[in-house]
């Protein structure tokens, strides 16, 4: 199921990336074609809940973490790139055109390598220590 939704997570963010660009250039969409631009971006913010929430990294040993925080961003890079190629008309670094892709792509990493290495069992003694503060 994992698979699968990451699968979803870069399809649709690539369609939002072209949704992006295709504003852009000034094409304009009515009626139901604004469908083209509401169901990527929904599409790419429920997968990112679904994918990020956390339960999934518990499981998981501290080697096979690294490994995830190392191969996971350089997946991602690649899909940013052709997203960046595409938006930047054949540059990914043309910075003018393709700026919030490299934001969108650092803020997914930095939430991503987060949430990997989030020590749960302080997070969990902190607030239960900002609770007994508040009694």
């Amino acid at each position: 199921m994992r698979i699968f939704v990451w699968f979803v997570f870069m399809l649709s963010l690539m369609a939002s990336s072209m949704t992006i660009m295709d504003l852009v250039n000034g094409i304009e969409y009515v009626g139901w074609e604004q469908l083209f631009i509401i169901i990527p971006f929904s599409l790419s913010i429920g997968s990112f809940g679904y994918l990020f929430q956390g339960k999934w990294f518990e499981k998981m040993n501290q080697k096979q973490k690294i490994i995830l925080a190392i191969f996971i961003p350089i997946i991602i890079l690649f899909f940013t790139l052709m997203i960046a190629s595409v938006v930047g008309l054949g540059d990914p670094f043309n910075w003018g055109n393709t700026f919030y892709v490299w934001l969108i792509f650092l803020i997914i990493i930095c939430i991503f390598e987060y949430k990997l290495f989030a020590d749960k069992k302080k997070d969990k003694e902190f607030r239960e220590g900002q609770d007994n503060e508040k009694t």
